[in-house]
C-alpha cells in the first residue's frame, strides 16, 4: 500500500457510504431524535453543496465527528475521532484538494450540524 492509496483510503470515512453505516447503526439503536440530528444535518449539507464549491467529504466527516462525539460523551473517543478527522484534512491536502473547498466542506458541516440540532431539538 502506497500512500495515495492511504490518503484515499482515510478520505471514504467521509464518504456517502460510511455515513450511510453510521445512520444504519443508530436505526438499529432505535434513536430516532438522534438520527434524525444526524439525517437532516446531511441533507442539509448535500443541498448546500449541490450549488457551492465546497467538499462533501470534509463536511460529511465533520457531520460524523460532532455527532458521534457528543452521543458517545467519552473524551478518549472525541480525540482519536479528531485525529482522524485531521488525518482526512491532510489526506485531501496531501491529493491536491482545493484547499478553500476543503476550509468549506468543514464549516459548512458544521454549521449543518448546529442548524440540524437547534432544529430537531425544537420539534421533537
Amino acid at each position: 500500500m502506497n500512500l495515495k492509496e492511504l490518503a484515499r483510503d482515510i478520505i471514504a470515512l467521509g464518504g456517502v457510504p460510511f455515513v450511510a453505516l453510521v445512520l444504519a447503526r443508530i436505526i438499529i439503536l432505535e434513536d430516532w431524535v438522534y438520527f434524525s440530528k444526524i439525517f437532516f444535518a446531511v441533507v442539509i449539507l448535500i443541498a448546500v453543496v449541490i450549488f457551492t464549491k465546497s467538499n462533501l467529504h470534509a463536511g460529511l466527516a465533520m457531520i460524523v465527528l460532532i455527532f458521534l462525539s457528543i452521543h458517545y460523551n467519552h473524551l478518549p473517543f472525541a480525540i482519536f475521532a479528531s485525529l482522524i478527522y485531521v488525518s482526512m484534512l491532510a489526506s485531501l491536502v496531501y491529493l491536491k484538494e482545493d484547499k478553500w473547498k476543503v476550509f468549506w466542506g468543514v464549516l459548512l458541516g458544521a454549521a449543518a450540524s448546529l442548524v440540524s440540532w437547534v432544529l430537531v431539538s425544537s420539534y421533537i
